[in-house]
Formats: C-alpha cells, sequence, structure tokens
C-alpha cells in the first residue's frame, strides 16, 4: 500500500512535462497556454520553433525554423527575452545572416554583424539598449570598407568617410545625429 502513493506521485510528476507542437499553444497576457484552455503550459515545445517553456514563458535554448524546416534563428530565452548570443540565418540560403547578442530585457547590445546571403560581411558595429551606438562599417562586396563613422541613438553623427571598391577614400561627410551638417 506504501508504493501506491509513491507511484502515484511519480505519475503526476512525469505527466506534468510535456511535448507539444507549436500550433497547439496560444500566447495570451504574456504566457503561452494550451489552446481552448486557460491551463498554462511548462514543458517542451516542437514544430517551427522548439525549446521549452515553464510556467508559460520562453526559457533556454530556442531553435525558430520556416515552414520548409530551414533554421531561421538559435539563441536563448531568460524569462520569456532573447538572452546572450543569437544567430539569424537567410531564409532561402541557410547562411548566417545577422549575429549578435541581446541583454537581459531582450535588448541588442555589444557588436553585431551582418551577412549577405553569400556569407560575405554587409556591416558590423555595436548596439546599446536596442539602438546603434559607435563606431560602424559597412562594406563592398569585396570585403573592403565602403563606409564608416559613429553612430549615435541609430543616427550617423560626426564624420563619415566612404571609400571606393579599392579601398581609396572618395567623399567625407560630417553629420550631427542623422542631420547632413552643411
Amino acid at each position: 500500500m506504501r508504493l501506491l502513493p509513491i507511484l502515484f506521485f511519480a505519475l503526476l510528476i512525469i505527466g506534468c512535462e510535456s511535448t507539444v507542437d507549436l500550433s497547439e499553444l496560444v500566447y495570451q497576457n504574456g504566457k503561452y497556454l494550451l489552446k481552448g484552455t486557460e491551463t498554462v503550459f511548462s514543458g517542451s515545445v516542437t514544430g517551427l520553433e522548439s525549446g521549452s517553456i515553464e510556467d508559460g514563458i520562453k526559457q533556454g535554448i530556442w531553435v525558430e525554423n520556416n515552414m520548409l524546416g530551414n533554421k531561421l534563428a538559435e539563441g536563448s530565452y531568460t524569462d520569456g527575452y532573447k538572452t546572450g548570443p543569437w544567430k539569424l540565418f537567410h531564409e532561402e540560403s541557410g547562411q548566417l545572416w545577422k549575429q549578435g547578442a541581446y541583454d537581459a530585457k531582450g535588448l541588442k547590445t555589444g557588436e553585431w554583424s551582418t551577412f549577405g546571403k553569400d556569407g560575405i560581411l554587409w556591416e558590423k558595429g555595436n548596439y546599446a539598449v536596442d539602438r546603434q551606438q559607435g563606431a560602424w562599417e559597412y562594406y563592398h562586396l569585396n570585403g573592403n570598407v565602403r563606409s564608416r563613422g559613429i553612430m549615435t541613438d541609430g543616427k550617423r553623427d560626426g564624420e563619415w568617410i566612404k571609400y571606393d571598391e579599392e579601398g581609396l577614400e572618395s567623399a567625407r561627410k560630417v553629420w550631427n545625429k542623422g542631420n547632413p551638417v552643411e
């Protein structure tokens, strides 16, 4: 008879951890619920997105795919926010598109890079509180710098220099928080 309560408790624990397809959930009031119920979901998710949900909130490592099963993104969630390093991929080619990190509130932070479908670096620079901040560089298809300068709150600020495909300076322009200075 003592085994019956232990067996019941073990089955209850096992039954609480479930796996569902993302399409079986609905996002409502900041939590994932089982469709057609008020039940907050905890368990593993498969389908277009795969990862874990605890008490209705995304946690841990997640992978996002398109309808063809190609990977679109991979990274981690903490308390429902994208956190730490993330990689995003081009839908058609599967090549790396963007990489960078998110802070504890899901805002872009630190160095981010963007790549073309062929894997060639297009741009790189820093983010702070989800806005471009500091030094930024944009590149020609041959890998040489196309332009460089400073971004302040997502806007060009200060002197920006343009370069031709051979890497020779072709123009200079001064900006003041996104507005050209004459």
